[in-house]
């Protein structure tokens, strides 16, 4: 069964430089992330900068969000505790945002 995995952050000093730097790494995700054979399987990934009319009572906060979709919860725990390439992308997400000052994640599976 596919899993959505779900991304938010708070970035409230984040520059639209430093946004660039993240959402260019989020979404090299998709083709940097490989199994042990070498495959892909990252279905897809999206992003952006919070714009909802409904931010100043229900965002908490969050000011970027990035959807994640894998196949199988299998691909998702690989991606969350194997892969090396996410690993350091999240380090470097803490670095090239400055000050992160808050990340909620957040999994489903469709229909569940």
């Amino acid at each position: 069964m596919p899993v959505t995995h779900i991304v938010l952050v708070k970035l409230p000093q984040a520059t639209a430089e430093d946004f660039k730097t993240l959402s260019d790494g989020f979404n090299s995700l998709a083709t940097d992330c490989k199994k042990p054979d070498g495959s892909t399987y990252i279905l897809s990934v999206k992003g952006g900068l919070e714009n909802s009319p409904e931010a100043a009572i229900l965002n908490k906060g969050f000011t970027h969000g990035w959807v994640v979709e894998f196949a199988s919860k299998e691909d998702r725990d690989y991606y969350i505790l194997e892969d090396p390439v996410h690993a350091a992308y999240a380090t470097e997400l803490v670095k090239a945002a400055g000050s992160v000052e808050n990340v909620l994640v957040f999994d489903f599976v469709p229909g569940n």
